[in-house]
Formats: C-alpha cells, structure tokens, sequence
C-alpha cells in the first residue's frame, strides 16, 4: 500500500522511499537467510526410523506415506529429507519397526 506522503511502498522501499529502491524485510530489516532457518527446522523435527531387525520388507509403510519418504527393499528405508513426522507409517507396521526420533 502506498504511503500517504506519496514516497514509495509503505514497506519495503520502492523507488523514492529512501532505501536505495531495494524491495523485501519487515520495517527495513534485511530478510533472514532461508538456509540457517531450514536446518533449524531440520534439526527440531521427528522423522522416521526403522529397525532393521524388527522389519520384514511388508510394506505397509511405503503404502501410507504420503511424502513418498519410504521405500522397502528388503527392509524398508527412509529419506530423512523427504520425511514429514506425521507418524502415519507407525501403526501400519505389523512388526513394531518404526519409530519416531529427533
């Protein structure tokens, strides 16, 4: 929205604005960068882990996981990038092989 002075963009700084006509941060402040902020979440999320010893390759779990994190082989294996936590795979696996961790 237009500032009322008709100097630019109310945020953000346009041409005009006072802040060199470069666009993005809340109230002037620059943008975080989006990398330190994804390996926080990384880091604080659960994901899937399977017991290799428990597993029989069945998989139920491959079936249910929408984020297609899962893929069975012999036993099964999960993408810990593609891995969302739901915990949807847990109860589908009639070994007890998965679990959830930080």
């Amino acid at each position: 929205m237009p500032r009322k002075d008709g100097r630019g963009p109310r945020w953000g700084g346009g041409p005009g604005s006072g802040r060199g006509g470069r666009g993005g941060g809340c109230k002037g402040r620059p943008a975080q960068g989006a990398s330190s902020g994804l390996l926080k979440q990384a880091r604080n999320r659960n994901v899937a882990q399977v017991d290799a010893d428990k597993c029989t390759g069945c998989g139920m779990c491959e079936a249910i996981c929408a984020a297609k994190a899962i893929t069975v082989g012999d036993t099964a294996s999960v993408d810990q990038a593609l891995c969302t936590g739901c915990g949807m795979c847990i109860p589908e696996c009639p070994n007890e092989a998965l679990t959830l961790k930080r």
